[in-house]
């Protein structure tokens, strides 16, 4: 059983698994409606990885990844105008309110798209639609928000239970330390859309027996959540998510059993 004091933590850690899972939903929103040409800084993926984001098993799969009580690692990564950075960069340009190294973002600059409402257009998650400005707005806001709340919870668990939040972001406890400091004038930095679903790689080892390339696959860490909690992946496979460089993600058999996955969803 947990006493008060534990319990106070789990459930902080919870609302930022949670806040979590809400930023991958918003992001979904937000790409179907954003036109593919100009938005490619907003692309986390592959166009295959994106297409899964619409697939009809979405659902089922985030809502999955949402009823996961613990995990070793963030299903979320910083990136910057289309550059993937640590969390250690992005926390440190947060506390220093570093404003050249966070983007920048008039919210006004929609209207000067250069396509109509209206418009005729493919979709940065590849559907065809009609181009509206003022849906970019209101999944940006969402987004936005999103953000915001999941930051302030990882701020609050920082204080309550630093240690965890070096392991699940890779952190060192000096950076963590700092992060506990941080503001809402900070967050006011963030004028654009800074996390993105995080995207985990695999490749298989060459074999000496075997003249075939090495082949590679990904898959959204949160699908390798999903799949872990609904029971089509082992257990320890939950550990490709720890932000740990110690760890070996090129094994044998994790590729074998991610690609036996992958082609059954696909």
């Amino acid at each position: 059983m947990f006493n008060e004091s534990d319990q106070y933590v789990k459930n902080a850690l919870i609302q930022i698994f949670r806040s979590e899972i809400n930023v991958i939903r918003c992001y979904r929103e937000f790409i179907k409606a954003l036109p593919l040409h100009g938005s490619s800084i907003y692309q986390a993926g592959s166009n295959l990885l994106l297409n899964r984001l619409q697939h009809d098993n979405f659902t089922q799969a985030i809502d999955a990844a949402f009823s996961v009580s613990n995990r070793p690692g963030s299903l979320l990564v910083p990136c910057i105008k289309g550059r993937e950075i640590t969390w250690a960069q992005f926390i440190g340009a947060l506390v220093n309110e570093d404003s050249n190294f966070l983007p920048d973002y008039d919210p006004d600059s929609t209207d000067e798209s250069i396509y109509y409402k209206g418009e005729k257009v493919t979709f940065l998650n590849g559907e065809m639609g009609s181009f509206d400005p003022n849906q970019v707005k209101k999944y940006r806001t969402f987004i936005m928000n999103a953000q915001n709340d999941y930051l302030m919870n990882v701020n609050f668990a920082a204080r309550l239970f630093p240690e965890f939040i070096s392991i699940y972001f890779g952190l060192k406890s000096e950076t963590v330390s700092d992060f506990q400091d941080i503001g809402v004038s900070s967050l006011s930095l963030l004028q654009d859309c800074v996390l993105f679903p995080r995207v985990i790689h695999f490749k298989s080892e060459p074999s000496e027996e075997s003249l075939a390339t090495p082949v590679k696959a990904s898959a959204w860490a949160y699908e390798v959540l999903a799949d872990v909690k609904l029971g089509y992946l082992n257990a320890d496979l939950m550990e490709l998510l720890r932000y740990d460089t110690r760890f070996a993600n090129n094994r044998q058999d994790i590729f074998t059993l991610l690609c036996d996955s992958q082609s059954m969803r696909d």
